[in-house]
């Protein structure tokens, strides 16, 4: 049995978003928005991002955020 981390769970959110196209190609994925929407807080939504950025399904700018 293997337990999901909060920050798996919202990657497998946003990675399934972004195959299915919910989320648009160059689309700014804002931190808040999505951790609203997950009723979470917003650390999980960051490492999400950091693992997504590294598996290459976004891009990551310190200054614009994810897309």
């Amino acid at each position: 049995m293997h337990f999901k981390t909060k920050e798996e769970q919202v990657a497998d959110y946003l990675r399934e978003g972004i195959i299915s196209g919910r989320f648009p190609r160059g689309a700014r994925l804002k931190q808040q928005e999505i951790a609203d929407l997950l009723s979470t807080s917003i650390t999980p939504v960051r490492e999400a991002l950091k693992m997504l950025v590294a598996e290459g399904y976004v891009t990551g700018d310190n200054y614009k955020g994810a897309v």
